[in-house]
């Protein structure tokens, strides 16, 4: 029975593999097949029985067993398995020599998907570098207008850590939509521009300049947007400038002319008062003499102002001013005014550096028309106070108005003078206009010695700031830079 088994066995293995390898090339073959694994098996199990010695009833059953098969039957079942069996060896080459073809072109393939990927790495790293290393700052968001990505330009001038930026919504970042807009007309435009002020806490305020672009995908669907941030602060801080001293060149050419024309009847009003003081001696006559020469002198001032203002005198800066001399001269040349107002005056002088570089009588007129301002703006009485001491700025808002000055560092010594009063003070309105030319809340004013000022001392590379609240004063300090020396020193 074990041998039958084994026999059944063999036979449902070889017969279903021959037969499937043959059986395209005709039906007999795979008949051929199917006797030749019954005689196969047959003469196998006589073999070895025989060489078990068995009995001869034994041998003769097995012997009959297999006698249903003619010797010729036999042999062609023998010859086809002999052929499915070169047939079998063969497809298996063929497989093999398959297997060893799709094993090169699947290395082929892999080592183009690995170059593939090494130069899909090198230029997401060039594009990389060029994004952090670009100067504008750069925002991506999706289409709820959060922030997708963020470049190092853009976290600096915004004043987070790009990590921070990452999923915040945009208006929580700049006070600005990112949403689709047109022109007015029904008609969607392509890029968008928006200039703003941006508040960074700690540090200067920045105009900022947006250019906000839509971002499409390989259908033109739009996937979100793109925000180039450019400071254009100091953009900003030079057009100023040059309206204002292309406002100021006119105004010069037209003062050269007014000027001419004034001061040569001026200048005749004067000599001829002077005459008549002289034929006149009569207390009354002296008076109305004295009123007319002192307009006459008021008029030529006002003159010299205007052409100071619109045709400034270019300034040497190679000497150094003893600015303890300036203030105290400053002082000794108001004492009257002074005494005559009854004004207290306190002084508190302790800036060690007595030296700065500068004009020394274009320092002496910034702080003369300073004290002269403060004087006058206590009617009756009051107190005015002068101090000066050393000071270093770190403060990034501070350094910023000493433009060119403080570029690049984080701190400038300075000498800061002080000037004080308890008059009347100024509105914001008013203080908005106070280093406006020709705006004056004097009745008599030119409205052109605070213009002046901030002239001579932007020249000096010094700035100047006023607080004032209305009835209650006005506070005015001055930093000047120290010399090189002295803070080396």
């Amino acid at each position: 029975e074990p041998e039958e088994q084994e026999f059944s066995k063999a036979h449902s293995i070889l017969k279903p593999i021959l037969v499937s390898q043959i059986e395209e090339t005709s039906l007999e073959g795979a008949e051929a097949v199917h006797v030749s694994c019954i005689g196969f098996a047959g003469y196998t199990r006589m073999r070895s029985n025989t060489e078990m010695g068995l009995q001869s009833p034994q041998k003769s059953s097995l012997l009959q067993a297999g006698s249903d098969f003619s010797a010729e039957t036999l042999a062609q079942g023998f010859e086809s398995f002999s052929e499915a069996a070169q047939q079998l060896q063969a497809y298996y080459q063929q497989f093999e020599e398959k297997v060893a073809t799709l094993n090169e072109q699947i290395a082929y393939k892999n080592q183009e998907l690995e170059q593939n990927l090494r130069e899909k790495d090198r230029a997401q790293n060039y594009l990389s570098n060029i994004l952090e290393g670009s100067a504008v700052g750069i925002l991506v968001t999706d289409l709820d207008g959060r922030i997708t990505s963020a470049n190092r330009m853009a976290s600096q001038l915004i004043g987070m850590p790009v990590e921070d930026l990452l999923q915040t919504p945009f208006r929580e970042v700049l006070p600005l939509e990112v949403t689709s807009w047109n022109d007015g007309e029904g008609v969607q435009r392509q890029v968008r521009e928006h200039e703003l002020n941006h508040f960074r806490e700690g540090t200067a305020s920045l105009t900022l300049n947006l250019s906000i672009t839509s971002m499409s995908g390989a259908n033109d669907e739009t996937l979100g947007w793109i925000v180039n941030l450019q400071d254009i602060t100091e953009l900003k801080h030079l057009e100023a400038e040059a309206e204002r001293k292309n406002r100021l060149t006119g105004m010069g050419e037209m003062a050269a002319n007014v000027a001419h024309q004034i001061r040569n009847p001026l200048g005749s009003i004067e000599l001829f008062t002077s005459l008549l003081q002289q034929e006149m001696p009569s207390e009354r006559a002296q008076t109305l003499l004295q009123h007319l020469s002192a307009a006459a002198q008021s008029m030529n001032q006002t003159v010299s102002n205007f052409l100071e203002y619109t045709q400034p005198q270019p300034l040497l800066l190679t000497g150094v001013a003893d600015l303890q001399e300036v203030l105290q001269e400053s002082l000794r040349f108001l004492r009257q005014l002074v005494e005559y107002n009854n004004i207290r005056v306190h002084t508190d002088l302790h800036a060690q550096v007595l030296m700065v570089q500068g004009s020394e009588e274009r320092l002496r007129q910034v702080f003369r028309n300073l004290l002269l301002n403060a004087v006058q703006a206590m009617v009756e009485s009051g107190d005015l106070h002068l101090s000066s001491c050393e000071r270093t700025i770190t403060d990034a808002e501070t350094l910023a108005a000493f433009g060119q000055e403080a570029r690049n560092r984080t701190a400038l010594p300075v000498v800061e003078v002080v000037i004080a009063d308890t008059g009347s003070g100024m509105a914001p309105e008013v203080l908005e206009q106070a280093f406006e030319p020709f705006f004056s809340t004097q009745e008599l004013g030119a409205g052109l010695g605070l213009a002046i000022v901030r002239n001579i001392l932007e020249a000096h590379g010094a700035v100047i700031a006023i607080d004032s609240t209305p009835d209650s004063g006005t506070r005015v300090t001055v930093r000047i830079p120290q010399p090189a020396s002295a803070c080396d020193s």
